[in-house]
């Protein structure tokens, strides 16, 4: 399956991990299936830095989902970094991505690759799996990045934009703090 990602969506992700970079970090990205066999991630929604506890994860996505349906889009993947060097998707991404994936057919579980980053390598971060049976497989189909992100997103870090992210950890804190990030990132 082809995957394409807008620069607003790939700038949420990589904002993410600066603002917590000792921390997991996850979300969830929204877009459309495309013509074929592919999606188009239009956006992303950072959830938890930390523990992802069970009863905040269902009431982000019942935010989520609602926001979705007022925006025409859908939930087509949910990403995840580790807060070590593993790039491999953890036993809970697996799980939760599991649960969604049961709810949404065109789905696809995306980890951070820690090393990778860093804009100024030119190279997306990004790996996604598919799941296959009870399996999450590597995509054979390499990521679609327009390049031109890796220079807004080294400008986004100097400017200390990350900073301004929020999550819905933030959220829940403090509600006046948009998760959605609508203002965050210009596409």
């Amino acid at each position: 399956m082809e995957v394409l990602i807008n620069n607003t969506a790939y700038s949420k992700v990589v904002l993410h991990c600066y603002k917590y970079p000792s921390q997991e970090v996850n979300g969830l990205f929204l877009g459309v299936k495309a013509e074929g066999e592919w999606i188009q991630i239009t956006d992303a929604v950072p959830l938890f830095h930390g523990t992802t506890l069970a009863p905040m994860l269902e009431m982000a996505l019942l935010v989520v989902e609602e926001y979705c349906e007022s925006k025409a889009l859908q939930i087509v993947g949910y990403y995840h970094a580790n807060e070590r060097e593993d790039n491999e998707p953890s036993a809970l991404a697996k799980k939760i991505a599991a649960k969604i994936h049961s709810n949404v057919s065109i789905f696809s579980l995306f980890t951070i690759d820690n090393h990778l980053a860093n804009p100024k390598l030119k190279k997306t971060c990004l790996k996604s799996f598919l799941k296959s049976g009870d399996q999450w497989k590597p995509n054979s189909s390499e990521l679609q990045v327009n390049s031109a992100v890796f220079n807004n997103l080294v400008n986004l870090i100097e400017e200390n934009k990350y900073l301004s992210l929020n999550d819905f950890d933030n959220h829940f804190s403090d509600p006046s703090n948009d998760f959605l990030n609508v203002d965050l990132v210009a596409s």
